[in-house]
């Protein structure tokens, strides 16, 4: 466990850094980021299981009357942020991590983008 020597395995190991049961014991290629061990937690049996709703996030370019939108920083603590749903304030819509609209008109418009997680989660933000 983390370079660490445990004894006792399989059924209670124990070492200085642990002391518990392990019911189902995972491989990886690679160190498990926070999120990834957040998510596992979440997925546990007794604990955890509540999903967090994604954190949408806007970055915008304008150009004339076109705007270019990025949801692509948009986040999910405990899963992957999988939809993108935008809405520019004047009846356009568009989807995707990444989007442009051009508006008919110079004005003052409400950008909102909606994502959505791999679990069904929604979290919302919009910009002036």
């Amino acid at each position: 466990m983390g370079g660490d020597t445990v004894l006792g395995w399989p059924s209670q190991p124990s070492s200085g850094y642990f002391n518990g049961l392990i019911d189902e014991v995972a491989v990886y290629t690679h160190e498990l980021g926070a999120t990834e061990v957040a998510a596992h937690f979440a997925a546990g049996t007794g604990t955890g299981g509540t999903n967090l709703a994604p954190v949408a996030a806007i970055t915008t370019r304008t150009d004339g009357l076109q705007v270019e939108v990025d949801g692509s920083g948009s986040t999910d603590a405990d899963g992957t942020v999988t939809g993108w749903a935008w809405t520019f304030g004047d009846g356009g819509t568009a989807t995707g991590a990444t989007a442009s609209h051009t508006y008919a008109q110079a004005g003052t418009y409400t950008v909102t983008l909606v994502v959505t997680d791999d679990e069904g989660a929604t979290g919302t933000t919009t910009t002036p």
